[in-house]
């Protein structure tokens, strides 16, 4: 994520400098060409008197984001963009928003899907509709695969936050934040024992109607469908938009502007655009994740079991 946000920025004319701990990496974006490229660890190289910028991405290992964002914030960086979701738990979260509630810094999270233009379409014809009437989403993981992944056992084991939480944060995003939630997890699996199978349903404030269901025991895909008074729009795969009207079953594409999506990591230019502009109400602030992060627990830990908070408690959940 890194080299996808230094090639927006170069192409917006900024100057990049990257900092990453990984040899291999930094040699590869070095090699690109165009960006400046330090190997090393980013708070070691604050600790060394590097100059802080007033603006940074932080897109390193989630375990690393608190870390990264306290050194930060605390040596003078004001505004930072965050991958999502944040970090890997509620209290790092708490704990990067009281170093930027003290700092007057500002924080954003990156959940770049809210910017495709498939997305952005899809959000005006809702509107010109009147607003949602409600919306099911789905969320199933390709478990064998993440199974195979390098990722370390206690990010696999919030895999739910860490990938997940992008099309269900889509879904709020579209119909509105929850008001209500009713929900049920069942299974898990050896890397994720809280759960690998999830229904629910709900309401928003937006007063629409939602419903999920995402299965990580078997196939499906990413996914959300809202419903207006004129037409269904289907997000399935999210980078594309698809509707049907009342007239039929048929479902017909939309025709959408994705020249930029395509030549850049989808969502990413738009995101960065905004974010270099002072930010704009689709760019999440620190404060709504912390928010949101509350309903993110309800589905996953429907009734209440002990998680909360420490990465351990979520391993041995």
């Amino acid at each position: 994520m890194g080299r996808e946000h230094a090639k927006v920025l170069l192409a917006l004319g900024c100057d990049v400098t990257v900092i990453d701990c990984n040899a291999g990496n930094a040699a590869a974006l070095a090699a690109e060409g165009g960006i400046k490229v330090i190997h090393a660890d980013v708070v070691a190289e604050l600790d060394r008197g590097r100059e802080v910028p007033e603006e940074a991405v932080v897109s390193v290992t989630v375990a690393q984001h608190l870390r990264v964002c306290r050194a930060l914030i605390e040596r003078g960086c004001r505004r930072i963009l965050l991958e999502k979701p944040g970090a890997l738990n509620l209290a790092e979260l708490r704990a990067i928003d009281a170093a930027a509630a003290a700092a007057g810094a500002e924080v954003r999270i990156a959940y770049n899907r809210r910017k495709y233009a498939s997305v952005q379409r899809a959000r005006a014809m809702i509107e010109e509709d009147g607003g949602p009437i409600s919306v099911r989403f789905d969320f199933t993981e390709v478990s064998d695969r993440i199974a195979k992944l390098k990722n370390g056992p206690e990010e696999k084991a919030n895999w739910f936050f860490l990938n997940s939480t992008h099309v269900i944060d889509l879904a709020f995003f579209l119909a509105g934040e929850p008001q209500s939630l009713h929900a049920e997890t069942l299974s898990g699996t050896a890397w994720h024992p809280l759960g690998a199978v999830f229904v629910g349903h709900g309401v928003t404030g937006r007063g629409a109607a939602f419903a999920y269901h995402a299965d990580w025991l078997g196939p499906g895909r990413w996914g959300v469908e809202v419903v207006t008074k004129n037409r269904r729009l289907i997000l399935q795969p999210l980078e594309e938009l698809y509707y049907q009207d009342k007239s039929g079953f048929e479902i017909k594409p939309v025709a959408i502007d994705d020249a930029v999506d395509r030549r850049f990591k989808a969502g990413l230019y738009d995101q960065m655009r905004a974010f270099l502009a002072g930010g704009d109400g689709d760019l999440k602030t620190l404060t709504e994740q912390i928010q949101s992060w509350r309903w993110y627990e309800r589905i996953v830990v429907p009734h209440g079991r002990a998680m909360l908070s420490e990465p351990e408690r979520v391993l041995s959940a």
